[in-house]
Protein backbone atom coordinates (compact mmCIF):
# COMPACT_ATOMS: atom_id res chain seq x y z
CA UNK A 1 0.00 0.00 0.00
CA UNK A 2 1.38 3.38 -0.95
CA UNK A 3 1.42 6.33 1.39
CA UNK A 4 -1.74 7.92 -0.03
CA UNK A 5 -3.75 4.71 0.20
CA UNK A 6 -2.44 4.10 3.71
CA UNK A 7 -3.87 7.41 4.85
CA UNK A 8 -7.23 6.47 3.37
CA UNK A 9 -7.18 3.03 4.97
CA UNK A 10 -6.29 4.23 8.41
CA UNK A 11 -8.77 7.08 8.27
CA UNK A 12 -11.53 4.51 8.18
CA UNK A 13 -10.78 3.41 11.71
CA UNK A 14 -11.95 6.74 13.04
CA UNK A 15 -14.53 7.33 10.32
CA UNK A 16 -16.38 4.14 11.07
CA UNK A 17 -17.86 5.61 14.19
CA UNK A 18 -20.07 8.12 12.44
CA UNK A 19 -23.08 6.19 11.26
CA UNK A 20 -25.94 3.94 12.41
CA UNK A 21 -25.64 2.69 15.99
CA UNK A 22 -22.09 4.01 16.52
CA UNK A 23 -21.62 7.44 18.10
CA UNK A 24 -18.94 9.44 16.28
CA UNK A 25 -18.17 11.45 19.41
CA UNK A 26 -16.90 8.32 21.15
CA UNK A 27 -13.82 7.67 19.04
CA UNK A 28 -10.60 9.69 18.96
CA UNK A 29 -9.71 12.28 16.33
CA UNK A 30 -6.40 13.69 15.15
CA UNK A 31 -6.65 16.31 17.91
CA UNK A 32 -7.12 13.60 20.53
CA UNK A 33 -3.83 11.93 19.64
CA UNK A 34 -1.88 15.07 18.74
CA UNK A 35 1.30 15.98 20.59
CA UNK A 36 0.20 19.59 20.92
CA UNK A 37 3.20 21.59 22.06
CA UNK A 38 2.39 25.29 22.65
CA UNK A 39 4.33 26.23 19.51
CA UNK A 40 3.51 23.17 17.41
CA UNK A 41 6.25 21.33 15.53
CA UNK A 42 8.65 22.10 12.75
CA UNK A 43 11.66 21.01 10.76
CA UNK A 44 15.27 21.16 11.89
CA UNK A 45 17.62 23.64 10.33
CA UNK A 46 20.98 22.22 9.42
CA UNK A 47 22.61 19.04 10.56
CA UNK A 48 21.44 18.44 14.10
CA UNK A 49 23.94 20.07 16.42
CA UNK A 50 25.22 22.76 14.10
CA UNK A 51 28.81 23.80 13.39
CA UNK A 52 29.00 25.53 16.78
CA UNK A 53 28.05 22.29 18.62
CA UNK A 54 24.64 23.78 19.46
CA UNK A 55 22.53 20.71 20.43
CA UNK A 56 19.29 22.31 19.14
CA UNK A 57 17.25 20.23 21.55
CA UNK A 58 13.95 21.99 20.89
CA UNK A 59 14.43 21.53 17.17
CA UNK A 60 14.89 17.84 17.95
CA UNK A 61 11.77 17.94 20.12
CA UNK A 62 9.77 19.54 17.32
CA UNK A 63 10.99 16.82 14.94
CA UNK A 64 9.88 14.08 17.33
CA UNK A 65 6.48 15.77 17.67
CA UNK A 66 6.13 15.95 13.88
CA UNK A 67 7.13 12.30 13.53
CA UNK A 68 4.40 10.94 15.80
CA UNK A 69 1.79 13.47 14.70
CA UNK A 70 2.45 12.41 11.11
CA UNK A 71 1.94 8.73 11.89
CA UNK A 72 -1.30 9.20 13.82
CA UNK A 73 -2.56 12.05 11.63
CA UNK A 74 -2.71 9.67 8.69
CA UNK A 75 -5.48 7.84 10.54
CA UNK A 76 -7.86 10.73 10.28
CA UNK A 77 -7.41 12.03 6.73
CA UNK A 78 -10.44 12.08 4.48
CA UNK A 79 -12.82 10.70 7.09
CA UNK A 80 -16.06 12.19 5.84
CA UNK A 81 -15.45 11.61 2.14
CA UNK A 82 -14.53 7.96 2.62
CA UNK A 83 -17.27 6.87 4.99
CA UNK A 84 -19.97 8.78 3.12
CA UNK A 85 -19.31 6.70 0.01
CA UNK A 86 -20.16 3.40 1.71
CA UNK A 87 -23.07 1.92 3.63
CA UNK A 88 -22.44 -0.21 6.71
CA UNK A 89 -23.66 -3.74 7.24
CA UNK A 90 -24.82 -3.99 10.84
CA UNK A 91 -25.63 -6.89 13.11
CA UNK A 92 -27.11 -5.64 16.33
CA UNK A 93 -24.96 -2.69 17.36
CA UNK A 94 -21.87 -3.88 15.46
CA UNK A 95 -21.23 -2.47 12.01
CA UNK A 96 -18.79 -3.18 9.20
CA UNK A 97 -17.97 -0.84 6.32
CA UNK A 98 -16.41 -2.26 3.15
CA UNK A 99 -14.78 -0.04 0.55
CA UNK A 100 -13.40 -1.15 -2.80
CA UNK A 101 -10.58 1.31 -3.26
CA UNK A 102 -9.33 2.56 -6.60
CA UNK A 103 -5.83 1.34 -5.75
CA UNK A 104 -6.51 -2.40 -6.06
CA UNK A 105 -7.37 -3.03 -2.40
CA UNK A 106 -10.52 -3.68 -0.40
CA UNK A 107 -10.84 -2.19 3.08
CA UNK A 108 -13.00 -3.53 5.89
CA UNK A 109 -13.70 -1.54 9.04
CA UNK A 110 -15.51 -3.16 11.95
CA UNK A 111 -16.76 -1.21 14.97
CA UNK A 112 -18.66 -2.66 17.91
CA UNK A 113 -19.56 -1.68 21.48
CA UNK A 114 -17.88 -3.69 24.22
CA UNK A 115 -19.44 -2.79 27.53
CA UNK A 116 -18.69 0.90 27.96
CA UNK A 117 -15.97 0.81 25.29
CA UNK A 118 -15.88 0.81 21.50
CA UNK A 119 -13.63 -1.70 19.71
CA UNK A 120 -12.61 -1.23 16.10
CA UNK A 121 -10.41 -2.93 13.52
CA UNK A 122 -9.25 -2.21 9.98
CA UNK A 123 -8.55 -4.99 7.48
CA UNK A 124 -7.01 -4.79 4.01
CA UNK A 125 -6.95 -7.28 1.16
CA UNK A 126 -6.06 -7.19 -2.56
CA UNK A 127 -9.26 -7.11 -4.62
CA UNK A 128 -8.19 -10.24 -6.48
CA UNK A 129 -7.57 -12.23 -3.32
CA UNK A 130 -10.07 -14.73 -1.97
CA UNK A 131 -8.55 -14.70 1.51
CA UNK A 132 -10.12 -12.61 4.28
CA UNK A 133 -8.67 -9.13 4.88
CA UNK A 134 -5.42 -8.84 6.81
CA UNK A 135 -5.95 -6.92 10.04
CA UNK A 136 -3.69 -3.86 10.12
CA UNK A 137 -5.22 -1.65 12.83
CA UNK A 138 -6.77 -2.61 16.17
CA UNK A 139 -8.18 -0.09 18.63
CA UNK A 140 -10.41 0.42 21.63
CA UNK A 141 -11.60 3.49 23.50
CA UNK A 142 -13.62 4.03 26.67
CA UNK A 143 -15.26 7.47 27.01
CA UNK A 144 -14.47 8.96 30.42
CA UNK A 145 -15.62 12.55 30.86
CA UNK A 146 -18.61 12.85 28.52
CA UNK A 147 -16.83 15.25 26.18
CA UNK A 148 -16.57 14.42 22.47
CA UNK A 149 -13.49 12.54 21.26
CA UNK A 150 -11.93 12.09 24.69
CA UNK A 151 -11.41 8.99 26.74
CA UNK A 152 -8.93 6.25 27.46
CA UNK A 153 -7.84 3.63 24.97
CA UNK A 154 -5.27 2.20 22.59
CA UNK A 155 -4.54 2.00 18.86
CA UNK A 156 -2.07 -0.47 17.35
CA UNK A 157 -0.74 -0.24 13.79
CA UNK A 158 0.79 -3.39 12.29
CA UNK A 159 3.12 -2.17 9.56
CA UNK A 160 4.49 -5.66 8.96
CA UNK A 161 0.96 -6.77 8.08
CA UNK A 162 0.62 -3.90 5.62
CA UNK A 163 3.92 -4.75 3.97
CA UNK A 164 2.89 -8.41 3.68
CA UNK A 165 0.03 -7.52 1.36
CA UNK A 166 1.72 -4.63 -0.43
CA UNK A 167 5.50 -4.87 -0.95
CA UNK A 168 5.55 -1.19 -1.92
CA UNK A 169 4.92 -0.32 1.72
CA UNK A 170 8.34 0.05 3.37
CA UNK A 171 7.61 0.66 7.05
CA UNK A 172 8.20 -2.29 9.34
CA UNK A 173 7.26 -3.26 12.86
CA UNK A 174 4.37 -2.11 15.02
CA UNK A 175 3.33 1.08 16.79
CA UNK A 176 0.91 1.25 19.71
CA UNK A 177 -0.36 4.45 21.30
CA UNK A 178 -2.07 4.32 24.67
CA UNK A 179 -3.99 7.53 25.32
CA UNK A 180 -5.80 9.09 28.25
CA UNK A 181 -7.47 12.40 27.37
CA UNK A 182 -9.84 14.06 29.81
CA UNK A 183 -10.66 17.76 30.08
CA UNK A 184 -7.44 19.80 29.86
CA UNK A 185 -5.21 16.80 30.58
CA UNK A 186 -3.61 14.48 28.04
CA UNK A 187 -1.19 11.57 28.27
CA UNK A 188 0.05 9.74 25.15
CA UNK A 189 2.36 6.74 25.39
CA UNK A 190 3.85 5.51 22.11
CA UNK A 191 5.66 2.19 21.92
CA UNK A 192 7.49 0.96 18.84
CA UNK A 193 8.31 -2.69 18.22
CA UNK A 194 10.98 -3.49 15.61
CA UNK A 195 9.93 -0.30 13.86
CA UNK A 196 11.66 1.41 10.94
CA UNK A 197 10.06 4.31 9.02
CA UNK A 198 9.52 4.33 5.28
CA UNK A 199 10.61 7.91 4.78
CA UNK A 200 13.74 10.04 5.01
CA UNK A 201 12.51 11.81 8.13
CA UNK A 202 15.35 13.48 10.05
CA UNK A 203 13.91 11.95 13.22
CA UNK A 204 14.78 8.28 13.64
CA UNK A 205 13.50 6.63 16.83
CA UNK A 206 16.01 4.60 18.80
CA UNK A 207 14.51 1.13 18.68
CA UNK A 208 11.97 0.30 21.37
CA UNK A 209 11.23 2.12 24.59
CA UNK A 210 8.34 4.45 25.45
CA UNK A 211 7.81 7.91 24.00
CA UNK A 212 5.58 9.64 26.55
CA UNK A 213 3.93 13.02 26.05
CA UNK A 214 1.82 14.70 28.75
CA UNK A 215 0.29 18.13 29.10
CA UNK A 216 -2.24 20.21 30.96
CA UNK A 217 -3.72 22.79 28.60
CA UNK A 218 -2.58 26.36 29.33
CA UNK A 219 -0.36 25.08 32.17
CA UNK A 220 2.57 22.96 30.96
CA UNK A 221 3.75 19.55 29.95
CA UNK A 222 6.60 17.13 29.30
CA UNK A 223 7.85 14.77 26.61
CA UNK A 224 10.48 12.05 26.93
CA UNK A 225 11.90 10.44 23.80
CA UNK A 226 15.01 8.80 22.40
CA UNK A 227 16.52 8.75 18.96
CA UNK A 228 19.45 7.51 16.92
CA UNK A 229 21.36 10.54 15.70
CA UNK A 230 24.56 11.66 13.98
CA UNK A 231 25.92 14.22 16.45
CA UNK A 232 28.27 16.87 15.11
CA UNK A 233 30.27 17.21 18.30
CA UNK A 234 32.61 15.73 19.29
CA UNK A 235 34.14 15.24 15.86
CA UNK A 236 32.23 12.53 14.00
CA UNK A 237 34.11 11.83 10.77
CA UNK A 238 32.48 8.40 10.38
CA UNK A 239 28.93 9.71 10.87
CA UNK A 240 28.42 7.22 13.67
CA UNK A 241 24.99 7.00 15.26
CA UNK A 242 24.68 7.77 18.98
CA UNK A 243 21.65 7.09 21.14
CA UNK A 244 20.23 10.38 22.42
CA UNK A 245 17.70 10.48 25.26
CA UNK A 246 15.82 13.75 25.78
CA UNK A 247 13.46 15.16 28.39
CA UNK A 248 11.60 18.33 27.36
CA UNK A 249 9.51 20.23 29.92
CA UNK A 250 7.50 23.42 29.46
CA UNK A 251 5.44 25.73 31.64
CA UNK A 252 3.34 28.87 31.32
CA UNK A 253 4.96 31.72 33.24
CA UNK A 254 3.09 35.03 33.30
CA UNK A 255 1.26 34.05 30.12
CA UNK A 256 4.37 32.96 28.19
CA UNK A 257 5.37 29.34 27.61
CA UNK A 258 9.01 28.62 28.39
CA UNK A 259 10.70 25.28 27.96
CA UNK A 260 13.84 23.41 28.88
CA UNK A 261 15.18 20.27 27.18
CA UNK A 262 17.97 18.12 28.61
CA UNK A 263 19.68 15.29 26.75
CA UNK A 264 22.28 12.62 27.32
CA UNK A 265 23.92 10.54 24.61
CA UNK A 266 26.20 7.53 24.50
CA UNK A 267 27.61 5.36 21.73
CA UNK A 268 28.50 6.54 18.26
CA UNK A 269 31.67 8.63 18.30
CA UNK A 270 31.44 9.16 22.07
CA UNK A 271 34.25 7.19 23.79
CA UNK A 272 33.30 4.36 26.12
CA UNK A 273 32.90 5.59 29.67
CA UNK A 274 32.03 9.12 28.55
CA UNK A 275 28.67 10.80 27.95
CA UNK A 276 27.47 13.68 25.77
CA UNK A 277 25.32 16.08 27.82
CA UNK A 278 23.20 18.85 26.29
CA UNK A 279 20.79 21.56 27.40
CA UNK A 280 18.60 24.03 25.50
CA UNK A 281 16.13 26.57 26.91
CA UNK A 282 13.53 28.25 24.72
CA UNK A 283 10.66 30.69 24.61
CA UNK A 284 7.97 28.50 23.05
CA UNK A 285 5.40 31.26 22.79
CA UNK A 286 7.82 33.24 20.61
CA UNK A 287 8.65 30.15 18.53
CA UNK A 288 7.19 29.66 15.08
CA UNK A 289 5.83 26.37 13.80
CA UNK A 290 9.18 25.72 12.12
CA UNK A 291 11.81 27.39 14.31
CA UNK A 292 11.99 27.37 18.11
CA UNK A 293 13.17 30.56 19.83
CA UNK A 294 16.12 28.94 21.62
CA UNK A 295 17.65 31.16 24.29
CA UNK A 296 20.59 29.43 25.97
CA UNK A 297 22.42 26.19 25.21
CA UNK A 298 25.18 24.09 26.69
CA UNK A 299 26.91 20.99 25.34
CA UNK A 300 29.71 19.07 27.01
CA UNK A 301 31.45 15.70 27.04
CA UNK A 302 31.80 14.20 30.50
CA UNK A 303 34.10 11.49 31.76
CA UNK A 304 33.01 8.84 34.22
CA UNK A 305 33.44 11.27 37.12
CA UNK A 306 31.27 13.96 35.53
CA UNK A 307 34.16 16.28 34.62
CA UNK A 308 34.06 18.02 31.26
CA UNK A 309 36.47 16.64 28.67
CA UNK A 310 38.38 19.27 26.68
CA UNK A 311 37.72 21.09 24.41
CA UNK A 312 34.15 21.02 25.78
CA UNK A 313 32.06 22.56 27.18
CA UNK A 314 30.48 24.70 24.48
CA UNK A 315 27.73 27.21 25.22
CA UNK A 316 26.03 30.44 24.16
CA UNK A 317 23.35 32.85 25.23
CA UNK A 318 21.26 33.35 22.11
CA UNK A 319 19.03 36.19 23.29
CA UNK A 320 18.16 38.43 20.35
CA UNK A 321 20.54 36.36 18.19
CA UNK A 322 23.28 38.55 19.63
CA UNK A 323 24.94 36.02 21.90
CA UNK A 324 28.35 34.63 21.05
CA UNK A 325 29.49 31.05 21.22
CA UNK A 326 31.95 30.20 23.95
CA UNK A 327 33.91 27.14 24.95
CA UNK A 328 36.13 25.81 27.70
CA UNK A 329 36.71 28.14 30.63
CA UNK A 330 34.68 30.88 28.92
CA UNK A 331 31.48 28.89 29.52
CA UNK A 332 29.78 30.07 32.67
CA UNK A 333 26.34 29.42 34.12
CA UNK A 334 24.05 32.41 33.43
CA UNK A 335 21.57 33.85 35.88
CA UNK A 336 18.11 32.31 35.51
CA UNK A 337 15.40 34.35 33.83
CA UNK A 338 13.25 34.85 30.72
CA UNK A 339 16.26 35.45 28.45
CA UNK A 340 18.18 32.36 29.56
CA UNK A 341 16.51 29.52 31.49
CA UNK A 342 13.66 29.90 33.94
CA UNK A 343 14.44 28.83 37.50
CA UNK A 344 11.18 26.87 37.74
CA UNK A 345 12.92 24.09 35.78
CA UNK A 346 15.66 23.69 38.35
CA UNK A 347 19.33 24.70 38.50
CA UNK A 348 21.46 24.83 35.36
CA UNK A 349 24.26 22.30 34.95
CA UNK A 350 27.74 23.46 35.79
CA UNK A 351 29.93 23.89 32.71
CA UNK A 352 33.06 22.21 34.02
CA UNK A 353 31.72 19.30 36.04
CA UNK A 354 28.64 17.17 36.61
CA UNK A 355 27.24 19.26 39.44
CA UNK A 356 23.58 20.11 38.83
CA UNK A 357 23.38 17.87 35.75
CA UNK A 358 19.86 16.70 34.99
CA UNK A 359 19.15 13.52 36.98
CA UNK A 360 18.56 11.16 34.08
CA UNK A 361 18.73 8.22 36.49
CA UNK A 362 15.26 9.27 37.68
CA UNK A 363 13.77 8.94 34.18
CA UNK A 364 12.83 5.52 32.83
CA UNK A 365 12.70 5.62 29.04
CA UNK A 366 11.46 2.03 28.98
CA UNK A 367 8.16 2.50 30.81
CA UNK A 368 5.01 4.59 30.54
CA UNK A 369 5.82 6.95 33.41
CA UNK A 370 5.30 10.67 32.85
CA UNK A 371 8.13 13.09 33.52
CA UNK A 372 6.67 15.51 36.09
CA UNK A 373 6.21 19.13 35.07
CA UNK A 374 5.28 22.35 36.95
CA UNK A 375 1.54 22.53 37.48
CA UNK A 376 0.95 18.86 36.72
CA UNK A 377 -2.43 17.73 38.14
CA UNK A 378 -0.73 15.37 40.58
CA UNK A 379 1.42 18.21 41.85
CA UNK A 380 4.59 17.16 40.07
CA UNK A 381 7.67 19.27 39.48
CA UNK A 382 10.59 18.51 37.22
CA UNK A 383 12.46 15.36 38.18
CA UNK A 384 15.88 16.16 36.98
CA UNK A 385 16.91 19.41 38.60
Amino acid sequence: MRKRSLAVVLSLAAAACGRAQIDSAALPTAATLALDLPAGGGQAVGGGGGPSCHPHLFERTFLAVDFFNGLTGAVFLGIGAVIDTTKPTCTGKSCTWTLDGNDGFTYDVAVSPSGSAFDYTVGVAPKAASAPPTQVVVGSVTPTDGLPHTGKGTMTFDFDALASIDPAFKSAGKMTVAFDVSGPNKVLDFTLTNFTPDSASPFFPAGGGHYVFARTQDVGGSFKFQQSVDLWCPVNAQNSQATLQTVAVWSSIDGTFYGRADSIATGGQIPAGEAWVGLTCANLTASTSTTPDELYWLMKDEDGSGNSVAPSPYCANLTGQGGEDAFGAACTVPAPGPTTCQSIFGPLPDAQDGKNDYAFAKVNFDDSSVVPYPGEPDGGATDGG
